[in-house]
């Protein structure tokens, strides 16, 4: 029973009922979340609340959705609708100036699922602007693929029963340009530490940039 109990994912969250099917994405969020079925109201207070403060600042052109940790494949076509169909094995530079910028997110076992998607990214030639990890224990995935642009694990020590103990440590390849910020602990417990404050915080701050380097960049010169 308790086996059974730890390979049940959640059902498929629900897409953002406010996204605007005439507003293009220029911001795209994905994330995975554990591969447990929690209580309701445990996944609404930590991990749903990432979504939710996305939705919150209020950007009809930040698309966010989150899967459960076992539908890798439904995030991966969510990502390739939103750029044009390649004319080759990697999507050209023209080709990815059509498509959104991408942030990925993962809580728990959650974790392992986004960096594997990273890497089928970076396949394609997507780049990747941040790579969120949240208490990775995912095992098997602890390299961070060379076409994310900023990383950083946060993980906790408070809950040590298995299969809730983060004993993963994160990195980035050697000979990448990643700006890897590190594998930082926070003192909570995995079922709370995807609400943190510093977690949320830190993703909100990146779509704040991302939208304001977007904008500066399709802006025409200034006249001399």
């Amino acid at each position: 029973m308790a086996l059974a109990i730890l390979l049940v994912s959640p059902p498929p969250a629900r897409s953002a009922p406010d996204e605007n099917p005439d507003v293009p994405c220029r911001i795209q969020v994905l994330g995975f979340s554990g591969g447990m079925a929690l209580p309701r109201f445990m996944t609404v207070s930590s991990f749903e609340g990432i979504a939710r403060s996305v939705r919150e600042l209020g950007h009809p052109d930040v698309c966010v959705r989150s899967f459960p940790v076992l539908h890798s494949g439904k995030a991966h076509r969510w990502v390739r609708e939103n750029f044009p169909p390649r004319t080759g094995d990697r999507l050209t530079d023209e080709e990815l100036a059509r498509g959104p910028r991408v942030i990925l997110y993962g809580y728990s076992v959650g974790a392992k699922s986004a960096l594997a998607l990273a890497r089928k990214l970076e396949k394609e030639g997507i780049p990747v602007e941040l790579a969120l990890l949240i208490d990775s224990t995912g095992r098997g995935e602890a390299v961070v693929p060379r076409n994310v642009r900023v990383a950083v694990h946060f993980y906790q020590k408070k809950t040590w029963l298995w299969p809730f103990r983060s004993d993963q440590k994160i990195r980035d390849d050697g000979d990448a340009d990643t700006i890897f910020l590190g594998n930082r602990r926070l003192d909570v417990g995995h079922f709370s530490i995807a609400g943190h404050p510093e977690v949320i915080d830190l993703l909100l701050s990146s779509i704040t940039q991302l939208r304001a380097s977007s904008a500066s960049a399709s802006l025409p010169p200034s006249a001399p």
